[in-house]
């Protein structure tokens, strides 16, 4: 997908406005890039639609706990269609509406799989800060 999107940006680098700020131009055919690759790849991804959730909390000394290169790893864990929406919507900062127009979903998908996504990474961090704190036996963390 790196590729893709560099390619796309040398191809179509004559096209862009220097009157305006580049990284956004950039960022924009990265993403861009990254949703064309989610829908010609998991076009069969089952998206399910959930109108009320509860909420999971983790507290913040429980992140503080894990390295920058431990959260992206469990966020690279996430079934495409969570991720695609954590990565817009949490990481990248687009709204629902945006984000399920890109991803060709609604905005309540967009939303529940979002509360999905969120709720999986809590898990793994409670399990895996609890692993960490409990005495040295011979435990192997899962994340499924």
């Amino acid at each position: 997908m790196v590729d893709d999107g560099f390619l796309k940006i040398f191809e179509k680098i004559g096209e862009f406005d220097h009157s305006k700020p580049f990284e956004p131009w950039l960022s924009r055919i990265m993403v861009n890039t990254a949703i064309d690759y989610f829908r010609k790849h998991h076009s069969r991804v089952v998206l399910t639609d959930i109108e009320e959730a509860f909420d999971i909390s983790v507290a913040s000394t429980q992140l503080e706990e894990l390295s920058a290169d431990e959260l992206l790893s469990l966020v690279q864990e996430l079934p495409p269609a969570y991720r695609m929406v954590f990565n817009l919507c949490a990481i990248e900062g687009y709204d629902h509406k945006e984000a399920a127009e890109m991803m060709g979903i609604s905005e309540s998908t967009s939303r529940s799989n979002l509360f999905k996504a969120r709720a999986k990474l809590q898990q793994w961090v409670l399990q895996l800060t609890n692993q960490r704190n409990q005495p040295a036996t011979h435990h192997v963390f899962r994340k499924f």
